[in-house]
């Protein structure tokens, strides 16, 4: 039986339609259908456009699925009017990486995205560190890194640091002009495209430029191993999420933690692993 995954984080929705075996048969990509980002008409559509075949049930990871009461009302509703007569099942973005990453084994699952959110299962009981959003954690993920690297562009715009390497490569990265420009790069419609800041991180794996933001990298990289071991639990740890494919980050968290894994597959193969496990 085919399944399609829908991962709908807080920046984009990633819909996967995965056949028998696991392999992916087709996707696609859209803009965020969570309703702090979207309008309600915006998200139907956008859910509409990840209902890639014509009858496979679905398994979505939704965030914003979890206590606040009504929030969880709402996007049922939504996904409801969306999926009308086809089976579903609604969990959230997290409890779909978990599965992806820990199958159903005890461990720890670390999420490195554009936020960030580290969780140990054992048994049935579920433990978090971080989860406290952009404003107050995020420690480790893309767009702390990203933010943290912008304001030493900043400073060199500002003639405070020398231009260098990283100032050359986020100029070119926004395609800027002038780099003023880059307050409306990242800003919309009065709020910060966290996507687009999380893209500055990419550029630690460019020729000169980790240099200059190695001391950025090695203390988020302590914040997360800080997260990890406050467990207190010897268990094995896996890390999924973009910023797992970021090469001078991941060499930075090496030195602070004994071992890890990175994950096999993304987040939206969770559906697959509750789609193979569970009766749908």
């Amino acid at each position: 039986m085919m399944v399609i995954g829908i991962d709908v984080g807080g920046t984009k929705t990633k819909a996967v339609l995965f056949d028998e075996d696991g392999n992916v048969v087709k996707e696609v990509v859209s803009g965020s259908a969570h309703p702090l980002n979207a309008d309600d008409e915006t998200i139907i559509k956008t859910l509409q456009e990840c209902l890639i075949d014509e009858s496979s049930p679905v398994v979505f990871g939704y965030a914003g699925y979890g206590k606040n009461a009504s929030m969880r009302q709402h996007i049922h509703d939504l996904v409801a009017s969306v999926c009308k007569d086809r089976k579903y099942v609604l969990l959230n973005d997290i409890e779909m990486a978990m599965l992806s990453t820990l199958k159903d084994a005890d461990g720890i699952c670390v999420i490195l995205g554009t936020g960030s959110i580290a969780l140990k299962r054992k048994g049935s009981c579920l433990e978090r560190r971080g989860g406290w959003g952009y404003v107050l954690g995020d420690e480790g993920s893309g767009y702390a890194i990203g933010r943290k690297m912008l304001r030493l562009f900043v400073k060199q715009a500002d003639h405070r640091a020398t231009p260098s390497h990283l100032f050359q490569e986020v100029m070119h990265l926004y395609d800027l002009k002038d780099p003023s420009e880059l307050i409306g790069k990242i800003m919309e419609d009065g709020k910060v495209n966290r996507t687009l800041v999380a893209q500055c991180a990419s550029l630690c794996d460019k020729d000169g430029v980790l240099e200059e933001v190695r001391m950025i990298l090695e203390e988020q990289a302590k914040q997360v191993a800080e997260m990890i071991n406050s467990f207190r639990e010897d268990m094995p740890v896996v890390i999924t999420g973009g910023m797992c494919h970021n090469k001078a980050f991941m060499s930075c968290l090496e030195k602070y933690l004994d071992s890890f894994e990175v994950a096999q597959h993304e987040p939206v193969y969770g559906a697959y692993v509750y789609a193979k496990e569970k009766t749908l």
